[in-house]
């Protein structure tokens, strides 16, 4: 039997060390290490004193070692992910030593990072208790393959937790993104819809380049894997986002940075300073004959016909600008032919949509812009085709007494006007006379654009060049001519007010002021 004395100098000499690497292999930081060894010790220490008869010393001391451990375990009241190679706590943190807190969150961090079957049946199996057989029937998986995501997404816990993770630049600061849509067919995919939130925005700057897993876009973005799993799939599934394999993810569509679209800026610039002094003189010349074309049925405000004016006259040597409708992409899972673009900033206020609803014999042009207070409104409340007939009867001298309500709302709205008990059509009538006498007007003004739009047009090629997504490559000419004529019209209509050329009088009469109809 060997004295007190003897004991304790065997168990600092022989066994604290190996007591400390036990500790060590089974806890996450160096200080639970240290913390777990001591208590080993002290339960040593404690043994020796009680004088027990030790007759295997190894087996004795060893045994307390685990026994230790098991109760340290048990007080922690922590869930194991346990290897040859490695142990981690998966924790509830709300009575922890706030000593060991940033330990914890990192280890919940790392299942915020793990993404897809990986991280659900992490969390089923240690969280939620399940047996692995009901874990199996959960996601219709063999039992063989639900122990394969277990034993891989413990090594993937592993090297997310071993990572120095540092948070993207859009955690903390999102980029804007305006998205838009240049089609010849009706989309049922909503892409302004899509993109109305900040984290799809950021989904799609992130992976404009480069193909993401959804763990790097969580990195990336500080946001938990399950959410952006859920955003993911919408975007998939509309067209927006293609998956290119092993869960790796793609923008399928072309975004403009924001150093890109301000160079493009400046070359309209460039080419709009000196036209929008030409095209004033053309439109003084021109105005008695733009009145007598009738596009309105009474003595409307100069300032409309400078509006339907602007919208008309050439702002590009167009001759350049020629797509067949076979070059635009069915980018959108509904099939639709679409320009899909972006650019990483908020958009310009001058941009504008348009809808024709036709009725009859013509064509109704509903056309908004934010810059003119509107949305969608007239598009929305043009697309229907009593309002729009009703505008056009009205410019034609048909009155239909069972119409009033229409007649008093449509007033309201100001499509038409009450003059002295009359009513006129306040949306232009643009017909044969005006379209003749334009592109009169055009023809002498196409050469005056001729060289800076090709200079302008190179440059956006080049830029779709090295943005466009090699999934769409086959359509840098098509997007290269959808591009000049947004960012012409855009640019031209901001030089338009600026200038003075047309007023914004902030009233109902800016919102109706690019509204027309024409022949079908």
């Amino acid at each position: 039997m060997h004295s007190k004395e003897q004991l304790f100098e065997i168990l600092v000499n022989d066994y604290l060390k190996y007591f400390y690497n036990f500790s060590l292999s089974r806890t996450v930081t160096i200080t639970d290490a240290e913390d777990l060894s001591q208590r080993i010790l002290v339960e040593c220490v404690d043994a020796i004193n009680r004088e027990v008869d030790i007759q295997n010393i190894n087996g004795y001391f060893w045994s307390i070692a685990h026994n230790t451990y098991k109760r340290y375990l048990k007080e922690k009241n922590n869930i194991i992910v346990y290897d040859n190679e490695y142990c981690m706590r998966i924790e509830d943190s709300s009575n922890i030593d706030t000593t060991k807190e940033k330990e914890y969150a990192k280890i919940r961090y790392c299942l915020l990072v793990l993404s897809g079957m990986y991280r659900r049946i992490i969390v089923d199996y240690y969280y939620e208790e399940l047996k692995i057989k009901d874990i199996a029937a959960k996601y219709e998986l063999s039992i063989e393959m639900v122990k394969w995501y277990l034993q891989k997404g413990k090594i993937k816990l592993k090297e997310i937790y071993q990572m120095e993770v540092n948070y993207g630049r859009k955690s903390i600061k999102p980029l804007n993104l305006s998205v838009y849509y240049s089609g010849i067919d009706f989309s049922r995919v909503n892409v302004w819809q899509l993109f109305k939130r900040l984290l799809p925005k950021q989904i799609a700057i992130s992976c404009k380049q480069k193909s993401k897993s959804i763990s790097e876009l969580a990195i990336e973005l500080g946001v938990a894997s399950c959410y952006l799993e859920e955003e993911m799939n919408i975007l998939v599934d509309g067209g927006i986002i293609m998956n290119n394999g092993k869960d790796r993810f793609q923008t399928n569509f072309l975004i403009i940075n924001k150093e890109d679209s301000d160079e493009i800026k400046k070359a309209y610039d460039e080419l709009y300073k000196d036209y929008i002094i030409i095209v004033e003189n053309v439109f003084n010349k021109n105005l008695d004959k733009l009145k007598k074309t009738n596009m309105f049925k009474y003595n409307a405000d100069e300032n409309r016909y400078r509006w339907i004016f602007g919208d008309q006259i050439v702002d590009f040597d167009s001759r350049i600008l020629l797509v067949s409708n076979d070059e635009y992409p069915r980018i959108l899972s509904c099939g639709a032919r679409a320009f899909i673009f972006g650019e990483e900033n908020s958009g310009s206020k001058y941009g504008t949509g348009q809808t024709p609803t036709i009725v009859d014999d013509y064509k109704l042009w509903a056309k908004d812009s934010v810059a003119l207070g509107t949305h969608w409104k007239n598009q929305e409340i043009l697309k229907n085709k009593k309002y729009a007939k009703i505008i056009v009867d009205v410019y034609n001298g048909i009155i239909d007494d069972n119409l009033k309500e229409d007649y008093a709302f449509l007033l309201k709205e100001e499509y038409l006007i009450n003059i002295n008990g009359k009513i006129y059509a306040n949306v232009p009538y643009l017909g044969k006379e005006f379209n003749a006498l334009m592109k009169e007007i055009n023809k002498d003004l196409y050469d005056v654009l001729k060289d800076k739009s090709l200079e302008i047009y190179n440059k956006i090629e080049n830029i779709v060049k090295n943005t466009l997504p090699s999934s769409l490559k086959e359509y840098v000419h098509g997007y290269t001519f959808t591009l000049s004529k947004f960012y012409s019209g855009i640019y031209f209509m901001q030089y338009q007010v600026e200038s003075g050329f047309c007023k914004l009088n902030k009233n109902r009469s800016d919102t109706i002021a690019l509204n027309y109809f024409t022949d079908n």
